[in-house]
C-alpha cells in the first residue's frame, strides 16, 4: 500500500515538473521568436529582393544593394 502512495507521489511530482518546464519553454520560445523574426524578414527582403510577408515575387531593383554603372 505504501509503495503505491510513493509511486503516485513520484508520478505527480514528475508530471508537475514536466508541466512547469513546458510552460517556461513555450514562453522562452515566444520571446526568442519575437526577437528573431523581424531580423529574418529584413534579411530575406534585402538578400532576395522580394517581400517575405506577401510573397509577391515582385523584384524591387531600386532597393538593390548592388551598384549599377
Amino acid at each position: 500500500m505504501v509503495a503505491f502512495v510513493i509511486l503516485g507521489v513520484a508520478l505527480f511530482v514528475l508530471a508537475s515538473v514536466f508541466h512547469v518546464g513546458r510552460r517556461l519553454g513555450l514562453a522562452q520560445g515566444r520571446r526568442r521568436a519575437a526577437a528573431e523574426i523581424p531580423l529574418e524578414l529584413r534579411a530575406t527582403f534585402q538578400l532576395e529582393q522580394r517581400c517575405p510577408i506577401c510573397d509577391d515575387e515582385q523584384s524591387y531593383p531600386i532597393l538593390s544593394s548592388r551598384k549599377r554603372g
